[in-house]
């Protein structure tokens, strides 16, 4: 079954995991039925409850380096490296390759506050947003996302400082950094390519975990992004996991909300 497919459906009892790389502003349709299965979130890297603070978690990460690379990544991508980073806020972390960086503010709630084209000293984000909106059972959920920017065509830092967590919202609950995945398996055909490719390609992977409101207890999201070496390009999927004996109906997403 694939989004293109609004048909009714029922998968069996499993983990409903839907990936969709990021793009801006657009809203996928269909319908599935989630049936329960207990959920694990395995922590490979840095994890750490809502209630008790990020500071150690980011204390850990690298510091955000001070310039990016001078290099023409078109003619040598090497220098321009994929990490996740601490900022000079002790609240945020940073996907950053020397060619774009995406910044996250992780309290009170997880949303992006910056994104930034680090070729042209541009920056891309106009207004906080939600990382995902779902629609489970008929209602829409927020992933994430802050409230109280009072105006949504720019965006200030000292805005933000005040912004508030949206209360029907899926809550921030940790966050981990680890490697890129393959999403399918591939094998290079080497007579059509002037240089080996590396699968999956090279770069960094940043998950966040999100807890559900009251009103949805024991379902549990994650967003994934992934930043590659040498490229201007993020990647960004969701997984939504349903920890309950009931059916969960998932009728439609938006990955993305960038504004």
């Amino acid at each position: 079954m694939c989004p293109d497919k609004p048909d009714h459906s029922c998968l069996p009892r499993d983990d409903l995991q839907r990936k969709m790389a990021s793009r801006p502003v657009r809203q996928h349709h269909f319908r599935v039925k989630i049936m329960s299965r207990s959920f694990i979130w395995c922590v490979v890297a840095a994890f750490c409850a809502a209630d008790s603070g990020y500071g150690t978690a980011i204390m850990a990460l690298p510091s955000l380096p001070a310039q990016a690379p001078a290099a023409d990544w078109m003619i040598n991508p090497a220098p321009f490296q994929a990490g996740v980073y601490r900022t000079s806020n002790s609240n945020e972390v940073a996907l950053d390759n020397g060619l774009v960086r995406r910044v996250f503010r992780v309290a009170p709630n997880a949303a992006t506050v910056a994104l930034e084209n680090l070729m042209t000293g541009e920056s891309e984000l106009r207004s906080v947003r939600p990382e995902a909106i779902l629609t489970l059972n008929g209602k829409d959920y927020p992933v994430g996302g802050l409230l109280g920017q009072p105006i949504q065509n720019y965006l200030l830092p000292e805005w933000v400082e005040a912004m508030t967590n949206q209360p029907s919202a899926f809550r921030c609950a940790g966050f981990e950094v680890g490697k890129t995945q393959a999403r399918f398996p591939w094998k290079p055909r080497l007579e059509w390519m002037a240089n080996p490719a590396l699968w999956p390609p090279p770069g960094i992977a940043l998950t966040f975990s999100y807890t559900a409101p009251s009103s949805l207890e024991k379902v549990t999201v994650a967003v994934h992004y992934e930043l590659f070496d040498g490229l201007p390009l993020i990647s960004k999927w969701i997984t939504v996991s349903n920890g309950t004996a009931s059916a969960l109906h998932l009728s439609a997403f938006k990955s993305e909300l960038l504004v």
